[in-house]
């Protein structure tokens, strides 16, 4: 899952493994959310209880991993402060959210998706700006490179099912990546990995404890009113739930990065916005879906071209960091 705290961390590696680990996931979590898109909308509460516990096994993983790491190492006590705190409540929503935002009757998976990746996208230069952060010629290009393909994703869907609960949601999504970013960026991106440390563990655990609650939560209310059958219970939302809360983890990683939000955020989202794509290609061999369109293929291909151009920018920077003299 990373390395978050002790042990080897290469500079090239501590962003680009986990991207590679982000990608995986989100992949398993596009293909479980198309499958089970239907079925979660008819059965709402139990698609969370699953989602949730199975979102928050990786996360109570990583959390005692971290904590191990810090006892054999003896290593400082996480220090909680206002503003990690904040920044995990703000993961809370964004989870929340993104749930929600596909369960909303009317809205395609992929507009959803497109929409909630364009706004921040959009935010990451932005933020470099706002804290004095130089952004990079290579970063403006993907960064750009990135706005096309997510224009490209919007051209191919309707918008006849966006709504006030849908608009909501994406509001209060893009609210807590504000919220989240701005204070990641303030407070801990930079080379010091006890502060990155202490910034993971504070999200990953309100995020587990919020996520367990909410699932015991909803499998009491299914009890209570006597509508959880355990005949209709499916796996696809505890996949979709387990994959998540991985990508959750290499994403923040990938946050964390003391690069410039442009560099950071553009993987993360090139990543995400591959991952629909080859979704829809297993989904299209294994389960029947549509084949992608030619829009779909040039949207693989800007993004692909963006996490190309970070790539060797990243090796670049490095290698001019580590000449003698």
């Amino acid at each position: 899952m990373g390395e978050v705290y002790y042990g080897r961390q290469t500079r090239v590696g501590y962003v680009w493994r986990p991207a590679l680990f982000y990608a995986i996931a989100y992949t398993i979590f596009a293909l479980a959310v198309k499958l089970s898109s239907a079925w979660a909308q008819s059965q709402p509460a139990l698609f969370l209880a699953l989602f949730c516990a199975g979102g928050s096994l990786p996360l109570l993983v990583a959390i005692r991993k971290g904590l191990t790491r810090r006892t054999k190492r003896k290593g400082p006590p996480i220090t909680w402060r206002r503003s990690n705190t904040v920044s995990g409540l703000a993961t809370v929503l964004i989870v929340a959210t993104t749930a929600g935002a596909y369960l909303v009757d009317g809205v395609t998976i992929l507009l959803a998706l497109v929409l909630m990746r364009m706004g921040v996208i959009a935010m990451a230069p932005i933020l470099d700006l706002v804290f004095g952060r130089r952004v990079r010629p290579a970063a403006w290009i993907a960064f750009f490179l990135c706005m096309t393909a997510g224009l490209l994703g919007l051209f191919q869907q309707t918008f006849s099912g966006l709504g006030t609960v849908s608009l909501s949601i994406l509001a209060v999504y893009l609210m807590a990546y504000a919220v989240r970013l701005s204070l990641m960026t303030r407070d801990t991106k930079s080379r010091d990995r006890a502060s990155r440390g202490d910034w993971f563990l504070v999200e990953m655990i309100i995020t587990a404890a919020v996520l367990t609650l909410s699932g015991l939560c909803s499998v009491l209310s299914l009890l209570l009113t006597g509508t959880l059958r355990f005949e209709q219970v499916q796996l696809a939302p505890l996949v979709a739930g387990f994959a998540y809360g991985y990508a959750l983890i290499n994403g923040t990683l990938i946050y964390l990065d003391w690069r410039e939000n442009a560099h950071s955020i553009m993987i993360n989202r090139s990543a995400s916005l591959i991952s629909g794509f080859l979704a829809s290609i297993i989904g299209f061999l294994y389960y029947d879906l549509a084949w992608p369109n030619s829009d779909q293929w040039l949207l693989a291909g800007f993004t692909s071209g963006a996490l190309i151009i970070l790539g060797f920018d990243t090796l670049r920077r490095q290698n001019l960091r580590d000449r003698p003299g």
